[in-house]
């Protein structure tokens, strides 16, 4: 019961989140525009995506798995 509780507060958390992360690619974007120099951005951007830990990736079907910091196609 407890569990059903928590789960308002953990959604409402991850919708912040994601909102956070939106807010960042923005201004990712911005920052490659306003200086022209998107190939050293995304440089800059895979190398820091490489460094980071090695983490299983779950089947969500709410898009939380989405990365949102990925390029464009």
């Amino acid at each position: 019961m407890e569990s059903k509780k928590n789960t308002p507060s953990i959604n409402a958390i991850v919708a912040d989140l994601a909102q956070k992360v939106l807010l960042l690619q923005e201004k990712i974007d911005f920052l490659c525009r306003s200086t022209g120099n998107c190939e050293l951005i995304n440089k800059v951007h895979s190398e820091v995506l490489s460094q980071k830990t090695t983490v299983k990736k779950e089947v969500a079907t709410n898009g939380i798995n989405i990365d949102t910091l990925c390029k464009e196609e």
